[in-house]
């Protein structure tokens, strides 16, 4: 119910931001939920979960009574003829005999001969209803449970495609913030060293510097520009990439309300690190241990082959024989037909068919214990290079912010070396140069690190 509401405050909060016609703001949370309730994944993925609570309707209704009704008229334009021995005439000349009639030589002798006949009414019509009734039949006890499992396992695959979107909303996330913060740290450095550059000019115009000096800052400047411009185009790229993972037009602005640095330092490194990994909780894990369960009922379906199978029916027609069209008279009568059955099928010989199937059946059987096994030590090698990870882009991540700590330092003071005239240009370039890419490196680490917990979350089944 909560989940409900969020995803409905959620749509209402960018239903309002297009009325509005402003950009559309997303925080994680938000970007990963709209991406579940837009995703194609996600999408089939309820629809087979849809199909399988279908499914198991549609195999609970076998076991339920059945009721047809039927109906039929025939027009006999030509009443069937059947030929039949001459039996009357026989019987009246041995009449006329016995009664004096005819003397015994009067009867003539001929071959035994056949009359025509014609039975049957030129119209009928026929009005009934049946119904049957499964009492017992193992195949369905356990197609039921089978439908039942299925509905379980469409479950667990849409549980599953819903954390590979969590997983690729956040890595487009991050990419996004990240992306924005590359350009804005750049353009700051533009911005001071356009200012150096202009001041090292002055100075130069009055004797304080030599040309040297304003050549380099020239030349470090154009080569940040050229910087700039690719930033502001990767960071074009990831927006698109962005929209494209939410399924949002390529045109929609975008207003990404959580910050990079926020991020990482809400998330609390060491409770995700000291937790346990359990592989009942994997998705693969899970998915694969009910393929398995519906590879033992599939085994138990081929056995219940051996059981015999009773049903009940009932039927009731009632039959109007007419040589005019007057159904419609209440007068004439109708003749009824009822029968009340029970059909015992008991299987005997197959001549190995129904034990090669269950042999086929424990194969599969095998392959899927075999393939949990194989899931099992896959996700548990995921966990442990997703722990690995994670653990060096922490350290990475220590490591960068420090070395951004430094750089920043030693640029400090050779900036004020370089206006006193106690460092050159090029000492100052080579410590720009040192910042930036120590400000590359850090931005870079903290992408790291947030792709690498998310991994770790999802190896853990933390989403």
């Amino acid at each position: 119910m909560k989940k409900y509401l969020f995803s409905v405050a959620i749509a209402a909060g960018l239903f309002g931001d297009v009325l509005a016609q402003g950009p559309m703001r997303f925080s994680l949370a938000e970007a990963q939920e709209y991406a579940i309730q837009h995703s194609y994944n996600v999408q089939l993925s309820d629809l087979d979960l849809e199909i399988a609570k279908r499914k198991v309707k549609e195999t609970t209704a076998i076991g339920l009574p059945q009721i047809n009704a039927s109906g039929g008229f025939q027009n006999f334009l030509d009443i069937p003829v059947t030929v039949i021995p001459d039996f009357i005439s026989p019987t009246v000349l041995n009449t006329l005999v016995q009664t004096g009639v005819l003397a015994p030589g009067d009867v003539p002798q001929s071959d035994p001969q056949f009359v025509e006949a014609q039975f049957g009414t030129k119209y009928s019509v026929t009005a009934g209803i049946a119904a049957t009734q499964l009492l017992f039949d193992g195949s369905y006890i356990v197609g039921l449970q089978a439908a039942k499992s299925y509905v379980q396992f469409a479950e667990l695959n849409k549980e599953k495609s819903e954390a590979d979107v969590k997983e690729q909303a956040a890595q487009a996330y991050f990419t996004v913030l990240v992306a924005e913060e590359n350009l804005n740290i750049i353009q700051k450095s533009v911005g001071t060293l356009e200012k150096t550059l202009s001041d090292t000019r002055i100075m130069f115009e009055n004797g304080f510097m030599e040309e040297q000096d304003v050549d380099q800052l020239q030349l470090q400047l154009n080569s940040l520009r050229n910087q700039m411009d690719y930033a502001e185009s990767q960071k074009n790229i990831a927006n698109y990439f962005f929209l494209f993972t939410l399924g949002l037009p390529e045109t929609t602005e975008l207003n990404l309300t959580d910050n990079v640095n926020s991020l990482v330092d809400e998330a609390d490194h060491g409770a995700l690190l000291n937790q346990p990994f359990d592989v009942e909780r994997n998705p693969d894990y899970k998915l694969m241990n009910a393929a398995l369960g519906l590879n033992l009922l599939s085994e138990k379906l081929e056995k219940s082959a051996y059981l015999p199978k009773l049903s009940a029916s009932f039927s009731h027609q009632q039959q109007a024989l007419r040589s005019e069209f007057n159904f419609t008279d209440s007068d004439k009568d109708w003749f009824p037909s009822t029968i009340l059955g029970l059909n015992l099928n008991i299987p005997i010989w197959s001549s190995g068919m129904r034990s090669n199937k269950v042999q086929q059946a424990k194969l599969e059987v095998e392959k899927s214990k075999v393939s949990r096994e194989q899931v099992m030590d896959a996700s548990r090698l995921e966990y442990r290079t997703a722990y690995s990870e994670y653990l060096n882009a922490l350290n990475g991540y220590n490591n960068a912010k420090e070395s951004l700590d430094l750089s920043a330092s030693i640029l400090n003071r050779t900036q004020i070396k370089f206006r006193e005239g106690i460092s050159g240009s090029f000492d100052l370039s080579q410590a720009q140069n040192q910042d930036l890419n120590s400000q590359g490196n850090y931005i870079a680490s903290m992408l790291k690190l947030l792709n690498a917990k998310i991994r770790l979350k999802k190896a853990l089944n933390q989403f």
